[in-house]
């Protein structure tokens, strides 16, 4: 409805209650609110959070977040294990080949480089190739949000919440989540670390 035809609806011509404010940073709200408040008039108007104004809002982005934290945490666990046996097969697999290599006289230093290389190398190419597919797919999803239906659409329109769920795209969230998979990669690569350092050449040969 627009502003004009909500006036009249409620015969208060010229009036207005409220004014919403959008801005894009939502981690600003309470420093804008505070600067809003200092400068207006505290008998007339008065600026508020919507965190203040919906709190019920603000306890369900929270089981939300906690949820999320929780999913994160499993997917985590999933690529520590994925990544850590990957690295765990690949080193015990060719432990004989490292042996060879180094008989015939490589240096354990450059040995440990090249594992390091190549551990950080598998890992990158499969951010690369994760990030490939999903970019289109949060793009779509950005654009053509999924829309809520049933009863939990009620639930959203009754916090005045549109029942849809988009997709964000961040540079932020890329770069946070390549620098945690290549730090897992870093502490993976600990493995080889150890076995080439402690590897018995005589032993290795015989596997």
């Amino acid at each position: 409805m627009r502003r004009l035809h909500a006036q009249e609806y409620l015969s208060f011509p010229n009036g207005i209650t409220s004014i919403i404010v959008k801005f894009s940073d939502a981690r600003e709200t309470h420093i804008i609110t505070n600067k809003l408040n200092s400068k207006l008039d505290a008998t007339k108007y008065s600026a508020i959070a919507w965190q203040e104004m919906t709190p019920e809002l603000v306890q369900m982005i929270q089981s939300d977040r906690a949820g999320g934290i929780l999913m994160i945490a499993i997917l985590y666990m999933i690529i520590v294990f994925g990544v850590f046996g990957t690295v765990l097969m690949m080193t015990e697999e060719r432990k004989r080949e490292y042996a060879v290599m180094i008989s015939i006289g490589m240096q354990k230093a450059k040995l440990l480089s090249i594992s390091f290389y190549e551990t950080i190398l598998m890992n990158s190419i499969g951010i690369i190739v994760g990030i490939a597919i999903m970019i289109p797919l949060l793009i779509y999803f950005n654009y053509y949000p999924i829309h809520i239906t049933g009863k939990g659409a009620e639930s959203f329109e009754k916090i005045g919440i549109e029942p849809i769920m988009p997709t964000i795209i961040s540079f932020e969230i890329f770069l946070n989540q390549i620098l945690v998979i290549l730090s897992i990669s870093i502490i993976a690569y600990v493995y080889p670390l150890i076995s080439i350092i402690r590897l018995k050449i005589v032993k290795a040969m015989k596997r």
